[in-house]
């Protein structure tokens, strides 16, 4: 379905090579799975559709949801981005 107004979030840990070059593999894992599942969290909070996890990136939108694209209708998009 199309959608008229969406926003989409990259979310990319800083300096994630640095940091993991000292992890084991496992705790490289257990790093991304940490912070991941805290913007899991935030998200299903904030009601904002998670995407994709890609290496050591998080993507996530609003506006993309049958009820986005409804509270879009009766607020505006802005509305969608203040949750």
């Amino acid at each position: 379905e199309r959608v008229e107004e969406a926003t989409v979030l990259f979310i990319l840990v800083e300096h994630f090579d640095s940091i993991t070059r000292q992890l084991s593999p496992e705790e490289s894992l257990s790093f991304l799975n940490r912070h991941f599942e805290r913007l899991d969290m935030i998200c299903e909070k904030r009601r904002v559709t998670k995407i994709e996890t890609v290496g050591a990136e998080y993507v996530c939108a609003v506006g993309v949801e049958r009820a986005d694209v409804e509270e879009s209708k009766q607020g505006g998009h802005a509305a969608v981005l203040k949750r």
